[in-house]
């Protein structure tokens, strides 16, 4: 028994990269990386087909399985659940962040293949409220009887070194607050989903403890973190490039910037006292390049606002 991913358009996310620059490589005995990037044309990533896959997967996101089965099984509310989705993203101008939460989701539900449990954006009464603790909760299955709880944390920032720094902190920080009030919610909420009894008991089973020692459940805490960086190619003569040759440049640019903070990471984990726990990095880098006003914050702006229908262009 196991619980099927939310995500609808798996295949189609990540073909959005093809084959990832940095594939599940092994940090630590407990920590993956991983580094995809965007398909490149002309020297520019292809960010038009990620945010229709983002603004696609952002249904099963931001609502619970059962919403959605409540809103679809009538004809005629396809603009409701539309509008209920919109209304929890905070206003374009102001969001940071929830373009990279998105990421995360897609990522853990696709790569990883944990779904979801929980996102903070099915807590959300209005799209300024502020849901404290992790960016979403996801189960792993990796063997009978053993599981993990994933919590996700996401960084958009143009310095990797500033993302490494924050994510750990904000994990840090929730495993000092405990994580039973996560789980609760996981537990009060999960009724929402639409699960049959079956589905229903297999959750129980793993959230919780068992009572009959002959079948204990294995479950610990892991997270996933996904970080994003910028990379410059202002001064890169495009012009004068092949374009097999931009592609290998960046390609390579962002692989060896991601390898750089891998010392990093390993060092930020142990200092904050969470060596002890699984981590599953992802990171995309976005382009920085001024004679296009393309940059990381714009583009992270741009999700939300094109997700939301608030693009005017």
């Amino acid at each position: 028994m196991s619980l099927e991913i939310s995500m609808k358009n798996k295949t189609e996310f990540l073909n959005l990269f093809g084959l990832p620059v940095i594939d599940a490589h092994s940090l630590t005995l407990k920590s993956k990386a991983n580094l995809y990037v965007l398909k490149i044309n002309a020297g520019t990533f292809d960010y038009e087909s990620m945010i229709n896959e983002l603004g696609n997967a952002s249904t099963h996101y931001v609502l619970s399985r059962g919403r959605i089965q409540d809103l679809s099984q009538e004809e005629g509310k396809n603009w409701q659940l539309m509008s209920e989705v919109v209304s929890k993203f905070k206003d374009w101008g102001k969001n940071d962040g929830e373009g990279g939460e998105l990421l995360l989701y897609c990522f853990l539900e696709t790569h990883l293949n944990a779904p979801k449990l929980l996102s903070k954006m099915e807590l959300k009464t209005a799209n300024n409220d502020y849901i404290k603790g992790s960016d979403g909760i996801h189960l792993l299955k990796i063997a009978d009887n053993d599981y993990q709880i994933i919590y996700g944390e996401s960084k958009m920032y143009a310095n990797l070194t500033d993302g490494i720094r924050e994510a750990i902190s904000s994990l840090k920080s929730l495993k000092d607050k405990g994580f039973n009030t996560e789980a609760s919610l996981v537990d009060s909420n999960i009724m929402k989903e639409s699960l049959n009894q079956e589905e229903l008991a297999y959750i129980k089973s793993v959230l919780i403890p068992a009572k009959d020692p002959s079948n204990i459940i294995q479950r610990n805490n892991a997270f996933g973190v996904f970080l994003s960086f910028e990379i410059d190619i202002s001064q890169w003569d495009l012009q004068n490039m092949k374009d097999e040759d931009i592609d290998n440049q960046i390609r390579s640019t962002v692989k060896s910037t991601f390898e750089a903070q891998f010392e990093n990471i390993r060092n930020q984990i142990v200092k904050s006292g969470l060596d002890g726990h699984h981590f599953y990095f992802y990171s995309i880098p976005f382009l920085k390049k001024d004679n296009a006003n393309i940059s990381l914050d714009q583009t992270r702006k741009d999700i939300i606002k094109k997700i939301t229908f608030n693009d005017s262009n």
